[in-house]
């Protein structure tokens, strides 16, 4: 049997180095031969795909350029007063004929002067804003803010006309919605690539019905810098535009096809009854996340803003986050947060629930514009509300609201040593948000109040939106009207006073003489009653007399040391205020504070009934 190669004297060991070190050098180049044929093909098919592509974007912008001309010529038929913009020369060139030499070139479209927001233009007996109807166009988080406050008639595109017939609105108020009454205007207000935003034709024919039927119609912009350009057409159709972000007033201002002749801001606001501390979890209750951050995430923002978001959201992932995605709800496209933090997505939890999930948090974290942009997002308000602490992105305008109450919003802040901070001790934190911020966001910060500065924008004439509150005094003894005078004058929240005297000649005139002296304008009624009566039948009778929402009863009583509860306003802060804090935060017919001079207020309906609480 002849033998085998490798056996043959002269063949070299399995094991010798030069031979494995040729077969690795062989190896390393068939290697790189394959790579390289696969870079080649990988090559060949980018070339492939990026001349599709060109074609697509080809295809894309003439559609873009026939969908512009049909909407300008639309335009020209809805609204003839453009034909007078276009000179007789220009018409002749667009049918083949030349200009004569004499006649002017044409000039742009130019839109009319836009004015800020004033007094109401109509003439009519002002109205409670409660009493006004509503034509709505608006996602869900605004149509439930709006829901207690007015009666709104949330409107679809293939009925509105017949409601509208049936039940006349006062105005229309259109916010720049993604989606709308359940979904149904979905392309139909912002601009997108979908053949129902061409013209916008519903959106067109409601706000023709409505100016056609003397009904104003105001367009609100609430989706701020992520959305710039998105609801030009929308907007150029209404006759007020108002913008959450005060930056966005210069581009609306520029529109050349706006209608509007009020153009303006108007922050978001707050619907207390639905975003208020309440109360949080018993300790029965299983606990939730810590950390919460509700929004979307937008690839399509600059590329700062996305860093930032990342930022935040990695220093909440390592401390336990729990993200609720709103895209789908009140956003402009698919969900989009990256890879990373998908496993922090918590299920769906549906816009009416979502303040129970703010205030179970210990920490809200927020997504705010960042760069230019001069919007306090609605996220974070709605978050402070709840009295639960937010660690934000950076934004110029909380930052100059809040300061550090607020971390991350300074851009030199670190989110991770904000989030920290908070954790350590969250009661501490939302006792300073109880202290510093809630009463503030109260008084101004309210959607009633919203809803008064839209009504007028649009013409209306509205009562203000803040509740009147009447505070009542029994005054029987002629020494104590002049330090009762000085502590009730201090109540600055109040809108009426009520003197009950059994010495009506004396110190009740006195007293109603000074507080008409010192708080010009808020009426002072001063009703005889006989000493003899109990408090609470003399309190009933006070309340009768008014026409406040509110009522509460102010009791001179002596202090701890002696003083007289008059003589120590002086020395302390208004007792009132945090009642009428209270009041804005609790949907409640009383609320108790800690003062004894004035400990509650009572729905004034209920005191006239008989209903004084005891004290």
């Amino acid at each position: 049997m002849p033998a085998m190669a490798d056996d043959r004297s002269d063949a070299p060991a399995s094991s010798d180095p030069g031979i494995t070190q040729r077969t690795a050098e062989a190896y390393h180049v068939d290697l790189i031969a394959e790579l390289e044929a696969d870079n080649r093909r990988l090559r060949e098919r980018t070339d492939t795909l990026q001349r599709w592509l060109n074609e697509r974007t080809s295809e894309l912008r003439a559609f873009g350029a026939a969908a512009q001309a049909v909407q300008a010529a639309r335009r020209v038929v809805h609204q003839p007063s453009l034909l007078a913009r276009v000179p007789g020369a220009a018409m002749r060139v667009i049918s083949g004929a030349r200009p004569a030499a004499s006649e002017p070139a044409a000039t742009a479209a130019t839109a009319p002067p836009a004015a800020r927001l004033g007094a109401p233009s109509r003439i009519s007996l002002p109205r409670d804003v409660a009493g006004l109807t509503i034509a709505l166009v608006a996602d869900e988080p605004l149509a439930l803010a709006l829901a207690p406050e007015c009666t709104t008639i949330r409107i679809r595109p293939d009925d509105w006309q017949a409601v509208l017939v049936q039940r006349r609105p006062d105005m229309l108020l259109v916010e720049s919605a993604w989606r709308a009454t359940a979904g149904a205007w979905q392309y139909r207000v912002a601009w997108y690539g979908h053949p129902l935003a061409i013209g916008l034709d519903d959106l067109r024919m409601l706000t023709g019905w409505c100016a056609s039927n003397g009904i104003p119609s105001v367009f609100w912009d609430t989706a701020g810098p992520v959305a710039e350009g998105r609801f030009d057409e929308a907007a150029s159709l209404f006759d007020v535009i108002l913008a959450a972000d005060p930056a966005n007033i210069a581009h609306y201002d520029a529109l050349p096809t706006r209608r509007a002749t009020v153009v303006d801001s108007l922050a978001p606001g707050i619907q207390f009854r639905r975003h208020h501390p309440g109360r949080r979890a018993t300790s029965g209750t299983p606990a939730g996340p810590r950390i919460v951050f509700v929004g979307a995430y937008d690839r399509s923002r600059p590329l700062a803003d996305r860093e930032a978001l990342d930022r935040l959201l990695a220093a909440g992932q390592e401390r336990g986050l729990a993200i609720h995605d709103t895209a789908g709800i009140a956003g402009p496209d698919a969900a989009g947060f990256p890879a990373r933090f998908q496993s922090a997505i918590a299920p769906f939890v549906g816009t009416a629930q979502l303040p129970g999930v703010l205030r179970a948090a210990d920490l809200i974290l927020v997504d705010a514009p960042g760069g230019d942009a001069r919007g306090i997002p609605v996220a974070a308000l709605e978050a402070l509300a709840c009295g639960t602490p937010v660690v934000t992105t950076p934004n110029r305008a909380l930052l100059e609201r809040f300061g550090d109450l607020l971390p991350g919003a300074s851009p030199a802040d670190d989110p991770a040593r904000g989030i920290e901070a908070i954790l350590a001790d969250p009661a501490a934190a939302r006792g300073r948000l109880e202290r510093e911020v809630l009463p503030g966001l109260a008084r101004t910060d309210g959607i009633g109040a919203r809803l008064v500065r839209i009504a007028q924008a649009a013409g209306l004439s509205v009562l203000p939106g803040r509740p009147s509150i009447a505070v009542a005094v029994l005054l029987d003894r002629s020494d104590r009207g002049p330090e009762v005078a000085a502590a009730l004058v201090g109540l600055a929240d109040a809108t009426e006073f009520l003197v009950g005297t059994a010495d009506w000649a004396g110190s009740g005139s006195a007293l109603a003489a000074e507080l008409r002296a010192s708080r010009p304008g808020v009426p002072v009624r001063l009703i005889e009653q006989a000493s003899e009566l109990a408090a609470g039948p003399r309190l009933e009778r006070l309340a009768g007399a008014s026409t406040a929402d509110w009522f509460g009863a102010w009791f001179d009583r002596p202090s701890e040391d002696g003083r007289s509860a008059a003589a120590a306003a002086a020395a302390s802060s208004d007792p009132l205020e945090p009642l009428v804090v209270a009041t804005t935060y609790a949907d409640r017919d009383r609320v108790r504070g800690d003062d004894p001079r004035l400990p509650l207020l009572v729905r004034r309906i209920s005191v006239a009934s008989g209903d004084w609480p005891a004290r």
